[in-house]
């Protein structure tokens, strides 16, 4: 299954705020989340490094941050902006199989939580 780096966040947090599951798609789900968080420090240490690039460094190579708001100094914002949205969009393959929602057992689930799902939970 393909999903956006951008979409992560949201798939972490429908996992996160799912009630009581069944066993084993509880299980699996665990593992999805874990892959994903393990993509999401990729996707930090991307960004981080976007940051630098695209910003004012010491000599040791280091950010140098405003003194009153620790923002990134001189930080060329439509640059960043362009390779951070490039990097957003880029799809990764998951090497998971979605799960069926009748297969979570659930009683309720409130829309927003199976919308942030929709990548990995199919009717």
């Amino acid at each position: 299954m393909k999903v956006q780096i951008g979409e992560i966040r949201d798939i972490v947090e429908g996992i996160d705020r799912l009630p009581e599951i069944a066993v084993k798609p509880a299980y699996w789900l665990g593992r999805i989340r874990s892959y994903l968080l393990t993509e999401t420090q990729k996707f930090e240490k991307t960004r981080l490094e976007l940051i630098k690039k695209y910003s004012e460094t010491d000599d040791k190579g280091n950010i140098i941050r405003d003194e009153k708001t620790g923002q990134p100094k001189n930080l060329d914002k439509n640059t960043f902006q362009e390779k951070y949205l490039e990097v957003l969009n880029r799809e990764i393959d998951i090497p998971f199989k979605t799960i069926k929602l009748e297969e979570l057992k659930l009683e309720k689930v409130k829309p927003e939580i199976l919308a942030k799902l929709e990548k990995i939970v199919v009717l």
